[in-house]
């Protein structure tokens, strides 16, 4: 199942959310917008009222408890300093457990995604159970609302 499918801010991102009936005018001409905080609202093109409303998305409200197992394999100075920094521990406490199959990592969505999104971007093999938020919700890595991952 992919959670995104009736998510605001995919369907907003993806121009399929239809005009609402505006509640100061009555015309069906209030369009669905996002706030620079990321607070969805609508504004009435006629009249130009807005209401806001602090909404959650599917990935906001997983409640889930992810556990991501990364694999054994021969990491290079690179990809151990990288690795440490993801899982915040020394590079010789974080070669030891990669060794040894023991380099885990547990959180919920808000926890996990950031470190998802980077393990899948440098290619570091991992298995995460119960599911790999990334096909649950499968536009994630497009829109990462709210889970951006802060440079």
């Amino acid at each position: 199942m992919d959670g995104c499918n009736q998510c605001l801010q995919y369907l907003l991102d993806i121009g399929k959310l239809e005009p609402e009936e505006c509640y100061e005018c009555g015309e069906k001409s209030a369009r669905w917008i996002q706030g620079s905080d990321g607070t969805f609202g609508v504004k009435c093109k006629d009249c130009g009222s807005e209401a806001w409303a602090d909404l959650n998305t599917p990935c906001e409200l997983d409640e889930t408890d992810y556990q991501i197992s990364i694999m054994p394999f021969s990491a290079g100075k690179e990809e151990l300093l990288f690795l440490s920094k993801v899982v915040k521990k020394s590079a010789l406490e974080t070669k030891k457990m990669l060794g040894s199959g023991e380099l885990i990592i547990s959180g919920n969505l808000r926890e996990i995604f950031p470190t998802v999104f980077l393990l899948h971007e440098h290619q570091v093999p991992y298995n995460i159970s119960p599911e790999n938020p990334l096909e649950k919700y499968a536009y994630q890595p497009k829109c990462r609302y709210p889970y951006k991952i802060r440079e």
